[in-house]
């Protein structure tokens, strides 16, 4: 069963699979097809990205976001996901490195950040830090990411699982990179991650980046241009969104049951 698409090209699926499973459930034709190419007999059903779909009316989780942070009305909301590196001297670095280039634009917008729990806990200052140049900070463990994404005017990532969640959603979203001399970046480009891939089609900043240049960038993401730049993205891994996932899964399950009870 899929959980998110931040694949390694080099190694996905793991070989292991092979004699593991008969069928695979993927999220998309794009993973669908890495299956098929290295385990040419296996069966493959679409079921799409479970995590992003259902989600609560648009307009009711604004109104719960805007009041559970108290937000300016006046103000887009930006949500800000850094992955966890799991490497302990960069674990924060992601962070660290964008931290004060983002503040400048605190006064612009709402802009939320979402560390994970493990990074606050290994750096008992950094929520403090957060604080004092003006970020929210979401930690609510239980938080519904897909419908705080949903509502977001723009979403800043880096990494990970959360930026392909973004596009599927078809939102504004802006990637920030981080030096290719840590070992967690090295080993995304060994693996030829599909991280990487995404920064030859949507906006990125590297850590010199001005701050015009940021503003220029940001102001563009909200263009419709850059809007039919996110759909085409999202088409090419996502295909387009079929509502009747579930009930086209359910019969694909029937009909390989009946199959296997007549044989």
């Amino acid at each position: 069963m899929p959980k998110d698409l931040d694949l390694k090209l080099k190694v996905y699926p793991p070989r292991a699979f092979d004699k593991a499973f008969d069928i695979f459930f993927t999220i998309s034709n794009f993973e669908s097809n890495l299956v098929k190419k290295k385990f040419k007999k296996k069966r493959c059903q679409i079921v799409g990205y479970p995590r992003y779909t259902n989600l609560v009316d648009k307009n009711e989780s604004l109104q719960k976001i805007k009041k559970e942070f108290k937000l300016k009305e006046n103000k887009k909301i930006i949500y800000w996901t850094p992955t966890f590196i799991h490497y302990p001297k960069e674990q924060d670095q992601n962070i660290l490195l964008w931290v004060k280039k983002i503040s400048a634009f605190t006064s612009a917008f709402n802009i939320i950040i979402r560390p994970h729990p493990r990074t606050l806990a290994s750096n008992i200052d950094l929520e403090l830090k957060l604080k004092d140049l003006n970020f929210f900070i979401d930690t609510n463990p239980d938080r519904d990411i897909g419908n705080i994404l949903n509502i977001s005017d723009l979403i800043l990532g880096d990494y990970g699982g959360t930026i392909f969640g973004s596009l599927y959603l078809k939102k504004p979203l802006i990637l920030l990179n981080i030096s290719k001399k840590f070992e967690f970046i090295n080993n995304l480009a060994i693996s030829d991650s599909l991280d990487l891939e995404l920064r030859k089609f949507l906006i990125n900043f590297n850590e010199d980046i001005s701050y015009e240049t940021m503003n220029e960038k940001i102001q563009y993401s909200n263009s419709k241009k850059y809007q039919n730049e996110i759909n085409n993205v999202k088409d090419k891994y996502f295909g387009e969104t079929n509502l009747d996932l579930n009930n086209s899964t359910k019969k694909f399950l029937l009909d390989f049951l009946k199959k296997e009870n007549i044989n």
